[in-house]
């Protein structure tokens, strides 16, 4: 019912009516609504606390005065994509750093690196992303070798 919302709401007030979480609405207040929203739940579950249901209700008609869905932002620091060099590079640092705190002693270097390649690329860092993983990689690396230069 967004739009329709929003149509309304074009040509003078409109009030949204939210149920108790329990109950929802009684019978004296839907027979005075001129319509009616039913957010649809999973079976097991078929109530939505009142703040979600109203946050969900708000999306909707966020996107119904926008012209219908959309992709959701991807956030105000996005960077360019990273680089197959990038990525390159922060896995090179990311296994020195593995190595750095003797994380393969009993670990296959090949099969871990395989799995932090498949989670990294599920993630699809961009740019600052991978610099700021480059980063503590070397970071680690840094302090082992601070640590072990004091150790002398």
């Amino acid at each position: 019912l967004a739009p329709t919302i929003i149509a309304h709401a074009r040509r003078g007030s409109v009030a949204l009516l939210f149920g108790r979480e329990d109950r929802g609405l009684s019978n004296h207040a839907l027979d005075r609504c001129h319509n009616v929203i039913v957010i649809p739940t999973a079976p097991d579950y078929p109530s939505l606390n009142l703040a979600h249901a109203a946050a969900i209700v708000a999306y909707e008609l966020l996107l119904a005065t926008q012209g219908g869905e959309r992709p959701l932002p991807a956030g105000r620091r996005r960077g360019r994509p990273a680089t197959h060099a990038d990525l390159e590079e922060m896995y090179q640092v990311l296994e020195s750093a593995l190595h750095a705190v003797d994380f393969f002693k009993s670990r296959n270097v090949t099969g871990v690196m395989r799995a932090l390649r498949t989670l990294l690329s599920r993630a699809e860092p961009d740019l600052r992303e991978t610099h700021l993983l480059r980063a503590i990689g070397y970071e680690v690396v840094n302090y082992i070798e601070r640590r072990d230069s004091v150790k002398e």
